[in-house]
């Protein structure tokens, strides 16, 4: 199979200036991917907020529901069942 990939480019960049500092007066690949780098940062904590605030309805809600408070546990890490 002699076909080759062609290369990804982000947008307004063409083949000709992909090389950094190549005839580019923008930001450089490294920017760029420090750009996207710190969005997706800023995205993982929303998420990681809305699993918190999910969890904190779920225990009111259970509140409500039986009359007892228990703080809901870590879904990462379940305990083992013990054994004797």
């Amino acid at each position: 199979s002699g076909h080759r990939a062609e290369p990804l480019l982000l947008d307004g960049q063409d083949e000709e200036h992909d090389e950094a500092g190549e005839g580019d007066d923008g930001p450089s690949d490294t920017e760029d991917a420090r750009e996207w780098a710190t969005g997706m940062l800023l995205i993982a904590r929303a998420i990681e907020r809305m699993g918190d605030n999910a969890v904190d309805i779920g225990e009111q809600t259970a509140f409500v529901v039986t009359g007892l408070f228990r703080e809901f546990e870590d879904a990462s890490h379940p305990q083992q069942p013990v054994r004797s």
